[in-house]
C-alpha cells in the first residue's frame, strides 16, 4: 500500500514539508484549512485536538473529499513574495507619512 500525506496549507511553513515530500516521491496532498474547518463545523461535536484534526483529515481522505493541489512554479512563489513585501513597505510608508503629517 502506497504511503499517502494529507496535510493543511500553513501560509509558507507547510512549503518545505512538502518540497521534501515531492524530492522523496511521497504522494503527498495540502487541504485548504478553511475547507477542512468547513467540514469539521457539520459534525456534532466540537473537539479540537491534533489527533482529532489528523483523524478528520483521513476522514476527508477517504470519502474522497481531497483534490490533488496544483504546483507552483518558482517565478509566482517569489511573485508572491514580492507582492507581500510591496504590500507591507506601502503600509509602513502610509503609516510614516501620516505621522509626519500630523505634527
Amino acid at each position: 500500500m502506497e504511503s499517502v500525506v494529507i496535510l493543511e496549507a500553513t501560509g509558507h511553513y507547510h512549503r518545505i514539508v512538502v518540497a521534501h515530500l515531492t524530492s522523496i516521491g511521497v504522494k503527498h496532498f495540502i487541504i485548504n484549512p478553511l475547507l477542512s474547518k468547513r467540514t469539521k463545523s457539520a459534525q456534532l461535536r466540537k473537539v479540537k485536538t491534533d489527533a482529532a484534526d489528523t483523524w478528520h483529515l483521513a476522514e476527508m481522505y477517504y470519502r474522497g473529499d481531497v483534490k490533488p493541489h496544483r504546483d507552483w512554479e518558482a517565478c509566482f512563489t517569489e511573485l508572491q513574495r514580492v507582492t507581500r513585501q510591496h504590500e507591507f513597505i506601502t503600509s509602513v510608508l502610509v503609516v510614516t507619512v501620516y505621522k509626519n503629517y500630523s505634527m
